[in-house]
């Protein structure tokens, strides 16, 4: 299984991502899916969001749920998240924004129903043939603002680094067994994933990556989580109004 799904999903509180006793005794394992080959994401700009004036942060109840957003459903991403959330009988709803599906209501003013949000590329493009989001602009400020308000996470799959997740494109390549992805942790993602060695080193293979370098606007703040010698490919971003991303900027394979 992924070592990057697991880190998506253990950023999400209120969910228990370990094995259950009975499992690890019956040596239980996630079932084989099939997965699309790694693949370079389709730009496309980054979506103009037009968040009102800040609230006062509200502690509101969340349904144990969680969404993905996805522009057709052929992300490899994708297919990892359903084997991983599928084991540890996780809720979660799937939308393929393309295919016709449309972001469903995301709370009641009371309850938000959906304790966290994974897009499974960072702005949900697609090519058919024109490159674009696959959610409106509407639809983008109606997720964000539901971000802000029931301080809900926005977590990105596999990201192009831009001013979203506050960072900036440096470089990018293929991986493969001979010329794999080498990288660690930082101090701060020791912290947030302290099930992890601190020194260990985390080989990424069969995957395109993207390299970002850490570049947050006034008021924002971005922490790298994973790093290698080519840039930062993991990073929790915060906005000034408290809207948290996590951004993962490689891609997913097979194992």
């Amino acid at each position: 299984m992924s070592v990057i799904a697991r880190l998506t999903l253990i950023m999400f509180a209120g969910i228990s991502f370990g094995q259950t006793h009975s499992q690890r005794e019956q040596g239980y394992l996630p079932p084989q899916t099939s997965f699309t080959a790694s693949r370079p994401l389709a730009l496309v700009s980054q979506p103009s969001v037009l968040v009102s004036t800040r609230q006062e942060p509200r502690v509101s109840p969340l349904e144990m749920k969680l969404l993905i957003l996805s522009p057709d459903g052929t992300e490899p991403g994708l297919a990892a998240l359903r084997n991983f959330l599928d084991y540890q009988a996780t809720p979660y709803e799937v939308v393929r924004l393309a295919l016709g599906e449309k972001l469903p209501k995301l709370n009641n003013e009371i309850i938000g129903f959906y304790q966290g949000v994974i897009l499974t590329t960072g702005n949900l493009g697609i090519c058919d043939p024109t490159c674009h989001s696959a959610l409106s602009a509407e639809g983008w400020t109606t997720l964000e603002t539901y971000a802000r308000d029931f301080q809900v996470r926005i977590a990105s799959y596999y990201t192009f680094p831009e001013a979203r997740f506050g960072m900036t494109f440096s470089n990018s390549r293929g991986t493969t067994t001979n010329l794999p992805l080498q990288t660690k942790l930082t101090t701060a993602g020791t912290e947030v994933f302290p099930y992890l060695q601190p020194n260990a080193a985390i080989s990424v293979v069969n995957a395109f990556a993207y390299f970002g370098t850490p570049a947050p606007a006034r008021g924002e703040e971005t922490i790298p989580l994973l790093t290698s010698t080519e840039g930062t490919i993991a990073a929790i971003h915060r906005k000034a109004d408290g809207r948290e991303y996590l951004a993962f900027t490689v891609d997913n394979n097979a194992n």
